[in-house]
């Protein structure tokens, strides 16, 4: 019984949960969801874009008439999607991206137009996550008790 009980004693939760977020298929997918937030017009509080920085211009729209007027997605030339990932260190971990972009008409940082916000998980997204971490959680306490 009491060597049962040490092996709860080794359970160390937050090293095992930064395992499971170390691990590229999760990163991935969370990168993934912040894209998809973004490609449907949203920031990660579930804000639209265009309710924050205004509708595409019309010189925008008809050099670009795939475009959407009020779905601005950030995604004109797809840099910053790529740019997004997830990145670890010893307390946390978040996500990031390069908001720096040249065009046309100059600089622009589109943390500044748009918010900080457009990077981060809405609560649907973040959901996800815990529901992901926990499933992988409880396995890998599973797995750490019934060893011998």
């Amino acid at each position: 019984m009491l060597s049962y009980l040490n092996k709860w004693l080794l359970i160390d939760p937050v090293t095992i949960v930064k395992t499971i977020i170390s691990n590229r298929a999760v990163k991935n997918q969370i990168e993934k969801w912040n894209r998809e937030q973004l490609l449907d017009g949203k920031n990660s509080l579930d804000v639209k874009l265009s309710d924050i920085g205004g509708n595409y211009s019309t010189v925008t729209l008809s050099l670009h008439p795939e475009k959407v007027a009020d779905r601005i997605n950030l995604f004109d030339t797809g840099e910053f999607h790529k740019s997004i990932e997830v990145k670890l260190d010893k307390e946390l971990f978040e996500i990031v991206a390069d908001p720096i972009k040249q065009g046309e008409s100059g600089t622009t940082n589109l943390y500044s137009e748009w918010g900080v916000d457009i990077i981060g998980l809405n609560d649907e997204n973040l959901q996800k996550l815990i529901e992901e971490i926990n499933d992988k959680l409880i396995i890998e306490i599973l797995k750490t008790i019934q060893l011998n």
